[in-house]
């Protein structure tokens, strides 16, 4: 059996991308269908996660991440290393379910891949081009940050919320120590309310990053997904899985989009412009499951260039010997340094600093 889906707009995932676009296009009259591979998991899934990190902190005083997350949540696709993984999730809210919600932008001249490197291609956008998006993301999703970073590229405007107030340690010690080394310290902008906003409250420091109880952390299904269900004209299709894209008899377009619902049931989505928002992973994996006679590499690959280069985001870390004892940091960390990020030194790395 298939079942025919019409609509103007059809958005393929619904993590923090898709979540924002669809609630958007939604709202301004659009007819959208957003699907989702996963289901939906409610407060409790997360409060499971909770409880498995509360028993581990408890009793032993460390985390397993792997370990603590729910097997239930864990991606069924091979995550760059061949094997499964919990980095990737299916489930209605994508991977900001567990996300850290650390929101540090590109500079401006790591999107010159060639010119700073001598390898690889530059990006088909400036940052010029993409800092006014940049800023909007950040007002969607509520990034909490300050202005004080040397490293960073130019900003059009504030932050939406004041950054998080560093711990005694990271005042007393860490920013002592790399001023010493010639690093410039300065704040990580999170996704997490430093104080109230947009229906979140101000974050508590629980510790809990990862499955946020407070709701003070971004999560699409806390907030976007939630504004989505209130549109007449939006529809959200979990558990069902796009299998490929078609495009038209030209080439030059995406006609059909083909889907399966876990009951078996076959599923076409004919709509007007199709968005794919699943991730650095599975975004070209689904273009390269979509070729045909026009695309016989996959959509969009006619240079053979789709998923090459591809690489997770960039973490230094930096471990510290101490004569005397610290006290924690909860949660995250809120002062770094992207003194490497700026000049490429690997001799000291400054970067991450969980304590």
């Amino acid at each position: 059996m298939t079942k025919t889906v019409k609509a103007e707009i059809c958005v393929i995932g619904t993590g923090a991308a898709g979540a924002v676009l669809a609630t958007a296009l939604a709202r301004s009259g659009k007819h959208v269908v957003l699907l989702e591979q996963g289901k939906a998991y409610g407060a409790g899934a997360q409060a499971t996660l909770t409880q498995a990190r509360t028993r581990r902190l408890v009793n032993e005083g460390v985390v397993d991440f792997a370990q603590d997350w729910p097997a239930e949540f864990s991606s069924p696709a091979p995550i760059c290393i061949g094997v499964p993984s919990s980095a990737g999730i299916s489930a209605v809210g994508g991977t900001t379910l567990h996300w850290s919600g650390a929101c540090p932008r590109p500079r401006e001249d790591e999107m010159n891949v060639r010119t700073r490197f001598g390898y690889g291609r530059d990006y088909p956008v400036s940052y010029q081009e993409i800092e006014p998006w940049l800023l909007r993301a950040e007002h969607e999703l509520g990034v909490a940050g300050d202005a004080d970073n040397p490293y960073a590229s130019p900003r059009s405007g504030p932050f939406p919320m004041e950054g998080h107030k560093p711990s005694e340690f990271e005042r007393r010690i860490f920013a002592p120590a790399a001023k010493r080394l010639g690093w410039a310290t300065h704040s990580l902008p999170w996704a997490i309310n430093s104080r109230a906003y947009d229906d979140r409250v101000e974050c508590l420091r629980c510790r809990y990053c990862m499955a946020c109880p407070s709701g003070a952390k971004y999560s699409p299904d806390r907030s976007h997904l939630l504004r989505f269900g209130k549109s007449p004209n939006a529809e959200l299709l979990a558990e069902t899985k796009l299998l490929r894209l078609e495009s038209s008899a030209s080439g030059h377009r995406i006609d059909l989009a083909h889907a399966a619902q876990r009951d078996g049931t076959k599923l076409v989505v004919k709509a007007d412009r199709y968005v794919l928002a699943t991730g650095g992973i599975e975004t070209p994996r689904m273009l390269l499951f979509s070729a045909d006679g026009h695309h016989k590499n996959g959509l969009g690959n006619a240079g053979g260039q789709l998923g090459v280069g591809h690489s997770d985001h960039l973490m230094a870390t930096c471990t510290m010997v101490l004569k005397e004892s610290a006290s924690h940091t909860y949660g995250y960390p809120t002062i770094i340094t992207d003194h490497h990020r700026a000049h490429l030194d690997r001799s000291k790395h400054g970067g991450f600093f969980f304590n």
